[in-house]
């Protein structure tokens, strides 16, 4: 059992490895990019972080219960990184303010 638990917690931080860089690098463009003025420019610029870390994001699922805090935390802070994306890619579809 214990060797188990083990393989489990190695599974789980190399799944928080590749989540934390794609969730960070979502946040961090934006922060200090964007620019209202040249919204378009900056949009084309950031290209597709949201779409990795989406991708990231599905390593979460299959996490044992023990770590059902952590899931949530990361979750709930890569649910609303693309949430943010979402309405971002919403205004420059014209589709929101």
């Amino acid at each position: 059992m214990g060797a188990n638990n083990r393989i489990m917690t190695d599974a789980v931080v190399d799944d928080i490895v590749a989540l934390l860089p794609q969730l960070l690098q979502a946040l961090e463009f934006v922060a200090r990019h964007l620019d209202p003025p040249a919204f378009g420019t900056v949009m084309q610029q950031i290209g597709a972080p949201d779409h990795a870390l989406q991708a990231a994001l599905l390593r979460l699922t299959g996490w044992p219960d023990q770590f059902g805090h952590l899931r949530g935390t990361l979750q709930s802070a890569s649910d609303a990184a693309l949430a943010a994306f979402a309405g971002l890619r919403a205004v420059e579809d014209r589709e929101g303010d």
